[in-house]
C-alpha cells in the first residue's frame, strides 16, 4: 500500500505553512487533511494517478508561460456562481509567506508581492524554511 496520500498532506502542510490533521481511523468521522488557520484555509488532499485539470494547467504552462511566469487556470461550470482558480501549490505557499511577512511588517526588498515572479517566491520560501 502506498503512502502517496500522506505525502500529499505533508507537502501541502509544509508548502502552505499549515498543520496536517492526524486522526485515528474512524469511518464515521471526517475532517480536513490540512488546516491553515491564519488564512482560514481548510484543505482536502487527494493523490491519484492523474487529474484532468492538471493536464489543462500543464497546457497553459507549456503554451503560454515564459521564464518566471506562473500558470493559472480559471474554471467555471455552467450555471455555477463564482469561479475557481488553480495555481501551483508552491506559488500559493510563497504568496501566503509574503502576506505573513507583510502582516508582521517585514520587508524583503523593493519589489512587492504582486511583482515578484514565481521563481522569486519559491527561492524566498526555500530561504525561509532553511
Amino acid at each position: 500500500m502506498t503512502d502517496r496520500w500522506k505525502d500529499a498532506e505533508r507537502e501541502a502542510a509544509e508548502a502552505l505553512g499549515g498543520t496536517r490533521v492526524i486522526r485515528q481511523w474512524n469511518l464515521f468521522e471526517s475532517a480536513a487533511d490540512v488546516l491553515v488557520p491564519d488564512f482560514g484555509l481548510v484543505c482536502d488532499c487527494k493523490a491519484y494517478r492523474r487529474f484532468s485539470i492538471h493536464t489543462l494547467i500543464d497546457t497553459v504552462k507549456r503554451k503560454y508561460c515564459g521564464r518566471g511566469e506562473t500558470p493559472a487556470l480559471v474554471t467555471k461550470s455552467q450555471g455555477q456562481h463564482g469561479a475557481y482558480i488553480t495555481l501551483p501549490m508552491d506559488y500559493v505557499g510563497g504568496l501566503l509567506d509574503e502576506l505573513r511577512a507583510h502582516r508582521r511588517g517585514a520587508s524583503y526588498g523593493a519589489r512587492t508581492q504582486s511583482t515578484r515572479t514565481s521563481d522569486e517566491l519559491r527561492a524566498h520560501r526555500r530561504g525561509a524554511s532553511a
